[in-house]
């Protein structure tokens, strides 16, 4: 009796992971087809459709990076910035791929810079250029920030 309950127990452990890794390859095709759907719809100029089919690609799986970061994007070309932020800050967190997190971080300083939050956006730069040091448009960016705050530094002063 005991040897059924330990082959039971060694075959359900060799069978769960491989049924779990075949869901989330699943979850994460979906997924992606989901969030395809969703980018033909924000070209479509369909944004309610659009950020609805990304919030579904996004419940889906939180392996695919590219749904956060298309719905921040288009948050952002809404000027909902808080919203893009959110979305960024997600894709950012979720990957361990240096050009998506380099992406996020660029774009998260790109909305400090809109809210005139000069030291965070120089952070948010500096992070985008340790996964991107080759980068000008971030580093521009990231001078810009540099020059602001400490204009905005100077007029606090007087």
């Amino acid at each position: 009796m005991k040897k059924i309950v330990l082959f039971t127990f060694i075959i359900s452990t060799v069978v769960f992971p491989q049924d779990d890794l075949k869901e989330k390859e699943k979850a994460l095709k979906a997924s992606t087809d989901i969030t395809f759907e969703a980018n033909k719809e924000l070209a479509d100029n369909d944004f309610i459709d659009a950020e609805v089919n990304y919030r579904r690609a996004i419940s889906k799986s939180n392996e695919n990076t590219a749904a956060p970061y298309n719905l921040g994007n288009a948050y952002y070309n809404k000027e909902s910035f808080s919203e893009a932020f959110g979305r960024f800050k997600e894709a950012g967190e979720l990957t361990s791929e240096k050009p998506v997190k380099h992406k996020a971080f660029h774009n998260m300083g790109n909305v400090f810079m809109k809210n005139k939050e000069y030291a965070k956006a120089v952070e948010a730069y500096k992070e985008a250029l340790r996964n991107d040091p080759s980068d000008e448009e971030t580093r521009y960016n990231l001078a810009l920030a540099k020059e602001l705050l400490k204009k905005d530094k100077e007029n606090q002063d007087k």
